[in-house]
Formats: C-alpha cells, sequence, structure tokens
C-alpha cells in the first residue's frame, strides 16, 4: 500500500503542478501559513492551505482559502506582486484544482470542474466544464482534459481517460504515472497495465488524432517514461 501510496503522489505532482516554497529566486512563500518573503521582507496573506500557484511577469497567483474570525474557510485566489506592494483576492465556489493558460489568458480549474479566466482583474466564469478530478492537460489550440487510473486497490472504478469538448471526443484508456501529452501533432497516451509490478513493467504507447481522437498507431513493450516523445514509431 504504502508503494501505491507514492505512486499516486507521482501522478498528483505530475499532473497538478502544487506551490512550491520556492517560486521565484526573489519570492518564496509558505504555502501551509501563507506567509511570502521577498528578500528581507516579508508578509502575512490573508489566504493559506496554498496548493497551486502560477507565476507571472509581474507577481505570483495562489490557490488557497480564506478564513473569517470564526475559522470557517472559504476557497479562493490570491495575487501577490513581487515587491510585495500589492495583494488581490478573489473568492471561488470550491477550490482551486489547476491553473493554466488558454488563449492567452490565465485561467483556473475548480474542484467542482467549472473553468475561470481573469479579465480586467476579475474572475469571471469560462465556457467550459469538466468532470471533478479531471486535469488540463493541452490547452495550445485547443482544451484536452484528463483523469488517471487510480492506483488505489480499494477505490471503486470510475471513467478515466482524456476528453476535448471542442473537438467532440472522449478517449476511455486507463493510463497513470506519466501524463498524455502533445507530441509532434499527435496526442500521446502511455496505457497503464494492471499488476502488482505495473509502474516498472514495460506498457503501450498509444498515438492519438488529435482532432477526431481516434487511435493512430500504437507501439507495444515500451519502456522509456521519462520522455515518451522520443519514443520512435514505424
Amino acid at each position: 500500500m504504502a508503494t501505491m501510496n507514492a505512486i499516486n503522489l507521482l501522478i498528483a505532482l505530475a499532473l497538478t503542478a502544487p506551490a512550491t516554497l520556492a517560486i521565484a529566486a526573489e519570492l518564496a512563500i509558505s504555502t501551509a501559513d501563507g506567509i511570502v518573503r521577498a528578500g528581507k521582507q516579508k508578509k502575512l496573506l490573508k489566504i493559506n492551505g496554498i496548493g497551486y500557484t502560477h507565476r507571472t511577469r509581474t507577481g505570483v497567483y495562489m490557490g488557497g482559502y480564506l478564513r473569517d474570525g470564526q475559522g470557517a474557510a472559504s476557497a479562493a485566489i490570491a495575487y501577490v506582486s513581487h515587491d510585495l506592494k500589492q495583494e488581490k483576492y478573489w473568492p471561488l465556489p470550491t477550490g482551486v484544482a489547476q491553473f493554466f493558460i488558454y488563449q492567452g489568458r490565465l485561467h483556473v480549474l475548480d474542484d467542482s470542474g467549472n473553468t475561470f479566466f481573469e479579465e480586467n482583474e476579475h474572475w469571471q466564469p469560462g465556457q467550459w466544464h469538466f468532470p471533478p478530478s479531471w486535469k488540463v492537460v493541452y490547452s495550445d489550440a485547443f482544451l484536452i482534459a484528463c483523469r488517471a487510473h487510480d492506483l488505489a486497490k480499494e477505490a471503486p472504478p470510475r471513467r478515466n481517460g482524456c476528453i476535448a469538448p471542442q473537438k467532440n471526443w472522449e478517449i476511455a484508456i486507463d493510463w497513470a504515472i506519466t501524463p498524455p501529452t502533445m507530441c509532434h501533432n499527435r496526442f500521446m497516451i502511455r496505457q497503464y497495465r494492471h499488476g502488482p509490478n505495473a509502474a516498472n513493467m514495460p506498457f503501450d504507447l498509444v498515438q492519438f488524432d488529435p482532432d477526431n481522437g481516434k487511435e493512430i498507431a500504437r507501439k507495444r513493450g515500451v519502456t522509456e517514461t521519462k520522455d515518451i516523445c522520443s519514443v520512435k514509431f514505424p
């Protein structure tokens, strides 16, 4: 079980890029208590429990929780400038699950699968909605969101795979460890093999057409895990 928990943690880290203590050389964030440091300066933010961040040229956006005088927590987005002179807060219906860039704008995916985008220093509801716990893995020309196979043995069956709402396709496939990615105009998924030593077993690497979600090619017995884009197909 310890091995399974470690593997699940690797999946979460690979997909969601959570907050780190060192966001930039001049700006560090304590994700638990919301203390921000820039050189010798320090500021206590109104937000804590920070799980996700996005760094920009001027500052850092964070997803976490605001607490009221009675200790009740509510989901929010916070922003702090690199010089600590500006800070802003925006409430959200549910917690931040991911920051991503789409069409040149910063977007947020929340825990319910709703999207929001920043416009004129306000967060507006986005057009796209994904199932809860799915993450955006591609957002250059259109959006693709995916959900990994749950490696915990006690987990009930659930909907796994990838979906592209603008292209009207969905791929039902079990995958884990390595997030799906776009490689040379082909959408690549490392298909998960079930078994007690699945993380170390050769796997099938599958190419899909990103325009229609149809399988183009499949290579069996692949062992490369760090850079699946480097794998050569016949």
